[in-house]
């Protein structure tokens, strides 16, 4: 537990990938004078708070992970959540990070105090942490989006999102109701269709889907792995590669999305036997506009004779269930003992940006909705000095793990925290032409990809439908952006009155 204060060179909020590639970085770098603060009492992230049955990783388990702590001992080639969760408390331990760790610490707000050109950050427990650099690392997929539903109160079963899967919840011989289709909903619902009396998955968007080809990774493999350390790089930079030579597809000439369409539409007419199913089933957008998933069980589930695909909107709910179609018309009620939300997370804006104040007195969420939500290399926003957002705006990856994302980014958090130890007379500050710049960039090379262009909406877009989630190039490109700071893109700010 933090002392009631505490000063730091470098505060670290969160304790998933972003936190501890973050922490990693740091002593790289030779820093050693930081904090991560995590909220819960568990490290992990979203890996920690996806407990629903069937979640796992849809990157191979050998490129998701960190290069400098490759785990050969992988028991699939797309691990399963707790299998992710065991290798980020294992990194806590193997990476010498164990007593920079403050669990149950909540972050309620950061504060940039000007004169001393420190973050200033309020705990729950009414601690407080000064730091000279602030990283934010709590993740983009750490905050359930709840639909809007008219009635929700009313409804006397049990309700809850994906990502807050019950730990005493059991299926078994219940009606189940499942709100969504996407990636959660595919991994969950083969999973409980054996012990419940009845699911009905709602569907909005038929998503492209294409077969896992999961496969438990053979002992022999793992030992040789474990002994002869090469072969397992031999293993990651083939997924790797494989990977980053489809980016292309996604951003500029789409030849391979042809592909991957007839991919999907030979797994539905291979797995689905009924043309009407078929038909609800079959996507009426690009592959690649939405999430492209990997499923070899989610057809097969729907056709089984407890579960129902209703693709008429949802009206309300009630207090036995949902009804769906028009209140003045014919409207139908689906009875139910639960319903789940499996329906993403809110991505562009999180809790957190409305908690931490700049320079200016302003929150980071209020900066950024005055303009494109986007920061310079997704990492750092004019108006809030020393600090880097992890996984921020324009890094995430439709075609790669992000863990190389996040090292590259962490390394570049990492290098800001030298030149600030090496000058502690001065902060940092992104120059606004800086990110005007990077900005304009980002949207005149995403305005033509499939996430743009695909005839879908997403969580890839803004509210004003400008892809802001995702970089627009190879992941060698970012890393290599990233490799150095560059202090001309930096208002290099003394400190008023020297140290």
């Amino acid at each position: 537990m933090l002392h009631s204060s505490a000063s730091v060179e470098v505060a670290i909020i969160g304790a998933g990938f972003s936190g501890i590639g973050a922490a990693a970085a740091l002593k790289q770098q030779g820093i050693d004078d930081f904090v991560i603060l995590e909220r819960a009492a568990e490290v992990g992230g979203v890996w920690r708070d996806n407990r629903y049955p069937g979640c796992r990783c849809d990157v191979p388990s050998a490129l998701y992970s960190f290069s400098y702590k490759p785990k050969p001992d992988w028991s699939d080639r797309f691990a399963a959540q707790p299998e992710i969760q065991q290798y980020l408390a294992g990194c806590i331990t193997d990476l010498g990070l164990t007593a920079h760790l403050r669990m149950r610490a909540d972050v309620k707000t950061a504060r940039w105090d000007e004169s001393s050109q420190h973050w200033l950050l309020m705990l729950g427990d009414g601690a407080t942490v000064t730091a000279r650099m602030l990283v934010v690392g709590s993740g983009a997929l750490n905050e359930p989006v709840i639909p809007r539903i008219s009635g929700i109160e009313s409804f006397e079963g049990e309700t809850f999102h994906s990502a807050q899967w019950p730990s005493d919840f059991d299926p078994t011989g219940k009606r189940i109701g499942v709100i969504g289709t996407g990636a959660s909903a595919v991994q969950l619902v083969p999973e409980i269709v054996d012990a419940a009396a009845h699911v009905t998955v709602f569907q909005r968007t038929a998503p492209w889907v294409v077969p896992r080809g999961d496969r438990a990774i053979p002992q022999w493999l793992r030992t040789t792995y474990s002994r002869i350390p090469g072969t397992m790089s031999v293993t990651r930079t083939a997924e790797y590669v494989r990977r980053e030579m489809l980016t292309d597809t996604f951003t500029k000439n789409g030849r391979l999305l042809s592909v991957v369409e007839r991919t999907g539409r030979h797994h539905i007419r291979a797995q689905v036997h009924d043309a009407k199913l078929r038909r609800l089933v079959t996507p009426k957008f690009r592959a690649g506009c939405k999430r492209i998933i990997m499923s070899d069980d989610w057809y097969p589930a729907l056709q089984r004779n407890n579960v129902d695909l209703v693709v008429d909107p949802i009206d309300r709910f009630t207090e036995d269930g949902i009804a769906v179609g028009p209140a003045d018309g014919n409207r139908r009620e689906h009875r139910f003992d639960a319903v789940v939300m499996a329906t993403g997370f809110a991505v562009q804006r999180r809790s957190i940006l409305f908690d931490i104040f700049g320079s200016d007195d302003r929150s980071m969420a209020q900066a950024m909705a005055a303009t494109t939500p986007t920061a310079y290399l997704g990492s750092t926003i004019p108006g809030f000095p020393n600090l880097v957002l992890m996984t921020g705006p324009n890094t995430g990856l439709a075609n790669n793990s992000m863990v190389v994302m996040i090292e590259a980014q962490a390394a570049y958090a990492a290098s800001i925290a030298r030149h600030l130890v090496d000058h502690p007379d001065r902060a940092l500050d992104v120059r606004a032409q800086a990110l005007a710049n990077f900005t304009a960039e980002m949207e005149q090379r995403l305005a033509q990809s499939v996430w743009a262009a695909g005839g879908c909406s997403s969580w890839y877009l803004d509210a004003e439908g400008r892809v802001t989630a995702l970089w627009p190039g190879r992941t060698s490109e970012f890393r290599r952006r990233t490799r150095e700071l560059r202090l001309a893109d930096y208002v290099v700010v003394p400190r008023v009155g020297g140290v």
